[in-house]
């Protein structure tokens, strides 16, 4: 019984034939080797089964990008929020946030999708409009903005903003941040006609330059 291998015959001949052979049941040895081969046929099912719920799990996934304030066409602000749920493709609206009045400010909101409701959370440090903003580690980071250098990150679990190292030179105009592997990247107008790129590694909390990049021209 030790030569053949039960764990691989099908479960049904298993189950069907060898358990109810008395001869292998009644001695000790080999009711230890099919009990053996019972346990790791239902294993791999339960494993199966398991990677099948998972797999199912993240087909049902929902994907959203949320859309946030914006000025129209005929340059009205607006503060209307919407939904894009990328697995449906459909586009939704939700209940108004924030505030876009082209004004440096220092509140933030904070919207629930379980409540549906936006709600204030602790204000920042410095105020501003038109800055970049990331994730990265847990924080959320505030970069520049309207003739801002300030850099501020916020710890969602205490609720607090504690200003960073800020970026060097001063901003004219807008700014936008994205994260890169272990540092934060930052591309801002410096001037009407000059855009400069800055990496902040959070690892040691300094900002570097990178290089400029030509603006666009005026008409």
């Amino acid at each position: 019984m030790s030569q053949i291998r039960l764990p691989l015959v099908s479960t049904e001949f298993l189950t069907n034939h060898i358990v109810a052979e008395s001869l292998l049941i009644e001695d000790n040895k080999c009711n230890k080797i099919v009990m053996e081969a019972l346990i790791y046929q239902l294993t791999t099912v339960i494993q199966l089964h398991e990677k099948c719920q998972t797999e199912s799990k993240h087909r049902n996934e929902s994907f959203h990008v949320f859309l946030v304030g914006a000025i129209r066409d005929d340059e009205r602000r607006t503060k209307e929020c919407q939904v894009y749920d990328i697995s449906k493709n459909k586009l939704f609206f939700i209940s108004s946030g924030g505030l876009n009045s082209g004004v440096c400010l220092k509140t933030a909101e904070c919207y629930d999708p379980a409540s549906r409701r936006w709600s204030y959370i602790a204000p920042m440090n410095n105020a501003r409009h038109g800055f970049g903003i990331c994730t990265y580690n847990d924080l959320i980071y505030v970069v520049g903005g309207y003739q801002t250098f300030t850099v501020e990150s916020y710890n969602p679990s205490t609720n607090k903003w504690h200003l960073c190292q800020a970026i060097s030179g001063t901003n004219e105009g807008l700014n936008r941040a994205t994260v890169a592997e272990n540092s934060i990247y930052s591309l801002a107008q410096v001037t009407n006609r000059n855009n400069a790129l800055r990496r902040f590694d959070s690892r040691d909390g300094r900002w570097y330059n990178l290089n400029e990049m030509p603006g666009i021209p005026d008409p």
